[in-house]
């Protein structure tokens, strides 16, 4: 199930800059920090992720929660 065009628009308008505010909802989303890492990443529940998978990570959150699966 996909949202529609609408809705996909706004999950894949999530601009690269805008990585630290992922992060943040990320973590208000799970509850845990979420922290940058002297490596360039961003720790969250243990596992170090990339600007790009941290992003990524984000989006697919926004359409389960679209989902309505949380």
């Amino acid at each position: 199930m996909t949202p529609p065009p609408s809705i996909q628009a706004l999950i894949d308008a999530v601009p690269r800059v805008a990585v630290a505010a992922a992060a943040a909802r990320l973590a208000l989303w799970y509850g845990t920090p979420v922290v940058p890492t002297v490596e360039g990443k961003w720790r969250i529940r243990g596992c170090a992720l990339s600007d790009d998978e941290l992003v990524d990570r984000y989006r697919l959150k926004c359409a389960r929660i679209w989902q309505g699966i949380g």
